[in-house]
């Protein structure tokens, strides 16, 4: 209501957003009611309300382009990061869709940030994998390639005697920050020591981790909280299938090819066929997203037979 000033208007942008996130046809079951009232009256008095500017996040992160099975996971991580937990952690094997996970989290906060006291950025920090890594290049390096960026750091030659990390902690001191880093297999135990530096420096900056196992970091009044994350259910499976394939290319076929995947058995048709429906059953995002842009137009027809 404060941002759309009038009943009416704040009414229409919830419409408009229903339709962004679900489809037109759920935003159209929607009424303002009672249809005798004018709804386009101002509901607050905004000329004599010292309105503040609109917060606009100094490095964006985008969000999954396919995002489907994980609502509940993502309100429950989304709930214990602005009840500012200050260290979060999606603990799955690899393949399970955490960096998607992880990216759909960073993106709902993103959008919401003028609501959100405690968080003014977020710094999304994929791990370089490359051989003989150590953290700082792997992980630390990427983040102050974003901080310096971000306005929020000098450039690299300001390190002084101190080394990255310590420089790190200290530009991150004032800042009101989610900071996530994905992929931090094999290096939990290492990463602790960075976590313990940057919490003693960054009071107010929370870390959202994507690894195989729990860091397991206890420091002061930072508790870890996990959420694992697993294959998706195969009903699941089948609309994200559904969604990426290229030539399920109507509302209807892709309908049609959700429902064949589930009644069909692996066993059954040609083998193309029933290694996709193993796919599905399998519930790895990667893989299924995988299968889906490469189906061939006959095993698609034999699927929507079904």
């Amino acid at each position: 209501l404060c941002s759309g000033y009038t009943i009416k208007h704040a009414f229409e942008q919830g419409v408009g957003a229903v339709a962004v996130t679900h489809n037109v046809n759920e935003s159209e079951k929607f009424m303002l009611l009672p249809d005798s009232e004018d709804h386009d009256v101002p509901v607050f008095d905004a000329a004599e309300l010292q309105w503040e500017e609109e917060r606009t996040p100094l490095h964006r992160v985008s969000s999954p382009i396919v995002f489907e099975g994980r609502e509940i996971l993502m309100n429950k991580a989304i709930a214990t990061i602005l009840s500012r937990r200050r260290l979060v952690t999606l603990v799955g094997n690899s393949r399970v869709g955490r960096s998607s996970l992880a990216l759909a989290i960073a993106g709902y906060i993103q959008d919401r940030l003028r609501g959100i006291r405690h968080i003014e950025n977020i710094f999304y920090v994929q791990r370089r994998d490359e051989e003989n890594n150590g953290i700082e290049e792997s992980l630390i390096q990427p983040l102050l390639d974003q901080l310096i960026a971000a306005g929020l750091a000098g450039d690299e030659k300001e390190h002084g005697t101190g080394g990255m990390t310590e420089y790190v902690c200290h530009a991150l001191s004032k800042a009101k920050a989610l900071v996530i880093f994905d992929d931090l297999d094999g290096i939990e135990e290492i990463s602790k020591r960075f976590l313990r530096a940057l919490y003693e420096k960054a009071s107010k900056v929370q870390v959202l981790c994507v690894a195989k196992q729990p860091i397991d970091f206890i420091s002061g009044a930072v508790i870890e909280k996990c959420i694992r994350v697993g294959p998706l259910d195969s009903t699941s499976s089948a609309k994200l299938f559904g969604k990426v394939c290229p030539l399920a290319d109507t509302g209807p076929k892709r309908e049609r090819l959700s429902s064949g995947l589930l009644s069909r058995e692996s066993s059954g048709g040609s083998a193309a066929a029933g290694k996709i429906v193993d796919v599905i059953h399998a519930g790895f995002p990667t893989q299924i997203i995988q299968a889906a842009k490469s189906i061939s137009e006959d095993d698609l027809h034999e699927l929507l037979s079904e």
